[in-house]
């Protein structure tokens, strides 16, 4: 029996927040400071965190390649919440570009595993946080770097992700500094930048990933649901770890500035 008529799936695409599979997009004004976005913080259950060598075998798990869905559900299991579990297995932003496939090869499995220790550390303190991490901010700018000027602002922002992700995961050589590499003078940004530049760009990415994990979950069910379905669809979406780890959602860094003023 053909699925395409189910009864219940405008009720699903009500639920989910719209038509599941289809793409929002964030217009984002490179030269408007915008209103802050209200911090989003969902307090965490009260459960028992997980042992310290168990969040080390989920961190080695994620350094050897491990498929992002496979760890996901471990934190699942172990009770995390669904706004972590799918921040942590959604899919990299990058902006629109035809420079979108040519992120640095470390960066994919760099992002996941910086992606898990933030989630640990949010459980620490108690909350779900809203905002990526900077190693999403410099995969999301890189492409438009190829493509665009960007503005004083921008460029500043671009270029203290990129000391802060290259530090972290040792992609200096040895006895260099970031600075040194750019022949830029090291970068603090004014409190200016990271409130209406840095971290609304950060809760933009965070929110994109976790809105695309759920419409994949939605599909999946659909999958599951429809067996014909599923093998039309199986021809576009692939389940393999590489695919997870590549898999990518455009925001557009330009537009309107009462685009960006949105809050």
């Amino acid at each position: 029996m053909s699925c395409e008529n189910n009864p219940n799936k405008a009720a699903r695409a009500a639920r989910d927040g719209g038509v599941p599979g289809k793409a929002s997009k964030r217009s984002y004004n490179l030269g408007s400071s915008g209103v802050q976005q209200p911090l989003f913080a969902e307090e965490v259950g009260r459960r028992p965190k997980l042992e310290e060598h168990n969040r080390k075998m989920l961190e080695v798990m994620m350094d050897m390649g491990v498929n992002p869905a496979v760890v996901g559900a471990l934190l699942e299991m172990a009770g995390y919440s669904k706004r972590h579990v799918r921040y942590l297995t959604g899919p990299i932003v990058v902006y629109d570009s035809p420079w979108k496939e040519d992120l640095p090869s470390w960066l994919p499995k760099a992002i996941y595993k910086e992606r898990l220790e933030r989630i640990f550390a949010e459980e620490d303190t108690g909350y779900t946080g809203d905002l990526a991490t900077p190693t999403e901010v410099v995969a999301y700018l890189h492409p438009a770097s190829l493509e665009i000027p960007f503005s004083h602002e921008w460029t500043r922002v671009y270029l203290w992700a990129g000391n802060e992700a290259f530090r972290k995961h040792g992609r200096l050589p040895e006895g260099k500094t970031f600075w040194e590499i750019v022949d830029s003078p090291p970068i603090e940004l004014t409190q200016y930048e990271r409130r209406y530049h840095l971290m609304r760009l950060q809760r933009d990415i965070r929110r994109s990933v976790v809105k695309a994990a759920e419409r994949q979950e939605v599909k999946a069910r659909r999958r599951g649901a429809c067996p014909e379905r599923s093998r039309r669809e199986d021809a576009q979406v692939s389940l393999t770890a590489d695919a997870a780890q590549q898999e990518s959602i455009q925001l557009d860094l330009f537009g309107h500035p009462s685009d960006a003023e949105e809050g």
